[in-house]
């Protein structure tokens, strides 16, 4: 049913996923335009248009992470998953610092999810915290979860380990 939110969220989700993020763009603009209070519409639309090459879609995503986490301050778990946004998007933007204070901020209250460990990893390999970020990424890949950024935390561990010069596996 190309009318169909859910239809849209889930073929958005799996273009993501599989990284085809101006795919992904397509369904979560769409589902945006249909739905613009959706939290799962407005902010996996926020982390895909956080992946571009264009200034403008990064600061659209960085108003859209603003906006979901000030829209959904009475849920804890939408909350999370609105912190984590946005702190990607921080990230993406170069604002490193803020983005470290809003993941310290989630580690603090052990709610880290697979992708915001991921996220985690990504600022402290970019520090130079290589060995740390590669003990967060096996702790979270000891589970064997299934989360959007697994294969980028895959290639993310093997570029750490043959840096280091340790054997390979995941």
């Amino acid at each position: 049913d190309p009318k169909s939110l859910d239809a849209k969220l889930l073929s958005g989700t799996i273009a993501r996923v599989s990284r085809d993020y101006s795919l992904a763009t397509k369904f979560f603009e769409e589902a945006h335009s249909q739905s613009p209070r959706n939290f799962p519409a407005s902010d996996s639309l926020a982390l895909v248009l956080a992946e571009s090459d264009s200034n403008d879609d990064v600061q659209r995503a960085l108003e859209l992470a603003e906006t979901n986490l000030a829209m959904v301050k009475d849920n804890a778990q939408m909350q999370l998953t609105a912190a984590t946004t946005l702190s990607w998007v921080y990230y993406k933007l170069g604002r490193m610092a803020d983005a470290e204070k809003l993941l310290a901020q989630i580690a603090q209250n052990n709610a880290v999810t697979a992708d915001a460990a991921y996220y985690i990893a990504r600022i402290l390999t970019d520090k130079g915290e290589k060995q740390q970020a590669l003990t967060v990424l096996d702790q979270v890949m000891a589970g064997n979860p299934v989360f959007a950024n697994r294969a980028a935390a895959e290639e993310l561990i093997e570029s750490l380990r043959g840096e280091a010069g340790a054997p390979a596996g995941k």
